[in-house]
């Protein structure tokens, strides 16, 4: 049997082109498929350095980037520009791309949540298709609930009930993204169109969200809406990186120095911004924990530190310019505590790597997801007042207080099962399993039966499959089988 051929399509973001990356790696080195990914790029040519990473076999093709100049001006906002650029590239150039450099078709195609545009070329060419949603299934449970209204009436009083499982999910309306981030025209326009998809990819496991993902897959509510099947097959992080340069090799040799679970990690993610109040308070909050703590700040930021703060903290702390290599430095054994704005993947590459959060999220799904882990899992403590003091307190506690003991043995637990879930037989591992394994066998017997006889045949094959895969993907199987159906007939009057 060949290899399945797996086409794969993140959003220009490294917040959802690193999880992406990571199914690549997957598919590849673990489940042996081919796989083909696709990249937005502003040169034809252009390959991206991280990009560099995937296994050699994969194919990389790259979507140049569309002039949106004429389609927007000065005043249309960043995320409006993102969408809008992803939308043109997607019209104007996936299909060609897809037609002139695959020789195999792929038997899927998975999709960013922010790229559903792909969905409709999906369709034209009979390729089953699905989404990677790179958030928690709470965040999912959340966003499949509000997209068809922007009534802000649903979200009265302090707590917000959604359909569950065997129990409601529970949101405080305080965590909820302004105007619930589904006011927001582009946000509501993807999520709207979840249901044109086969399946629904997920960066979770079934130990970390179990009552979330049992609403979005059992609840009655989830499928009078046609939410497609969902596979929670996270957690999607990196295992390790390589240290690249002289910069990165002094952070490194500097944690090497430092006493084991001693130093606290402070970054808030490629798009967190604090202001010059922020900055001064966290500043004045480390200093008072007498913590050590590696800072991941802006260079604009660093100009807020506090005078004499460098001086006073030399030794025990350090500040570094924008990045650090995240996945390492969680894994490094001088590392005891990351204090984040709980983006989803900084929350994966933290619980992966055994290593408890304190929490500080700054916007859209971060306030749900620190609510979540530190109140529901147990592997986070919230900062919940914004000043020194509190900074200061959190700090010392989860390094060393009571509570910190606490999160500490938590997350061992957490990091563990999510170990398991990857490994052969765990939950994650299987559900990714079970779905390439649908590939294999459908696709082969639709190869098979439309070469000798297109008629009753392939009734049957859906017949058999249609309890175990559902009908959105028979639905693509149907539209694959019609595809090779008109190549036959094609071959044959020529």
């Amino acid at each position: 049997m060949m290899k399945p051929h797996i086409a794969l399509l993140p959003c220009p973001a490294m917040g959802h082109v690193t999880p992406m990356l990571q199914l690549a790696n997957r598919l590849v080195l673990i489940h042996h498929c081919h796989v083909t990914f696709l990249h937005f790029t502003a040169e034809d040519d252009h390959r991206p350095h991280h990009l560099m990473k995937l296994p050699p076999s994969v194919t990389v093709l790259p979507l140049p980037l569309a002039d949106i100049s004429a389609l927007t001006t000065g005043d249309t906002p960043l995320f409006s520009r993102h969408c809008i650029t992803v939308r043109e590239t997607l019209l104007r150039s996936l299909k060609p791309t897809l037609l002139q450099h695959l020789q195999q078709t792929p038997q899927a195609f998975i999709t960013d949540m922010f790229c559903t545009q792909a969905l409709e070329t999906c369709a034209q060419l009979a390729i089953p298709s699905y989404i990677l949603f790179t958030t928690s299934a709470l965040f999912l449970s959340f966003s499949l609930f509000f997209r068809d209204t922007a009534d802000n009436n649903k979200a009265s009083g302090e707590f917000l009930q959604l359909p569950g499982g065997c129990k409601p999910l529970i949101i405080r309306t305080a965590d909820l993204p302004l105007k619930y981030n589904l006011d927001d025209e582009w946000y509501r326009y993807h999520i709207k169109r979840i249901p044109k998809a086969s399946g629904i990819l997920l960066n979770t496991f079934e130990e970390l969200e179990p009552e979330q993902l049992r609403a979005i897959g059992e609840n009655s509510f989830f499928k009078e809406i046609d939410t497609p099947p969902i596979f929670p097959i996270g957690p999607l992080v990196k295992e390790t990186e390589p240290v690249c340069g002289r910069r990165e090799e002094c952070i490194m040799n500097w944690l090497d120095k430092q006493p084991s679970g001693s130093v606290v990690l402070v970054a808030f993610g490629s798009f967190g911004r604090l202001c010059a109040e922020q900055i001064s308070e966290l500043a004045w909050g480390l200093e008072l924990s007498q913590q050590r703590f590696l800072w991941v700040a802006r260079a604009e930021e660093e100009k807020d530190l506090p005078e004499g703060f460098a001086e006073r903290t030399r030794g025990t702390g350090m500040v570094v310019d924008s990045w650090v290599p995240q996945v390492r430095v969680l894994g490094h054994v001088s590392t005891g505590a990351f204090l984040s704005h709980c983006g989803w993947n900084s929350v994966m590459e933290s619980v992966c790597n055994g290593v408890p959060l304190i929490a500080w999220p700054l916007h859209a799904d971060q306030m749900m997801n620190a609510t979540m882990i530190a109140e529901e899992i147990g592997v986070a403590v919230k900062v919940k007042v914004f000043g020194r003091e509190e900074i200061g307190r959190v700090v010392r506690g989860v390094m060393e207080g009571e509570e910190g003991k606490a999160v500490k043995e938590r997350v061992k637990e957490v990091k563990e099962s999510a170990l398991k879930s990857l490994a052969k037989g765990g939950s994650s591992y299987e559900a990714l399993d079970s779905l390439l394994l649908q590939w294999k066998q459908i696709t082969s017997q639709i190869q098979y039966y439309a070469s000798i006889d297109y008629g009753s045949v392939w009734f049957s094959i859906l017949k058999t499959h249609a309890a175990s895969v559902g009908d959105s993907i028979i639905r693509d199987y149907e539209l694959q089988f019609h595809k090779y159906n008109l190549k036959r007939v094609g071959t044959a009057e020529n």
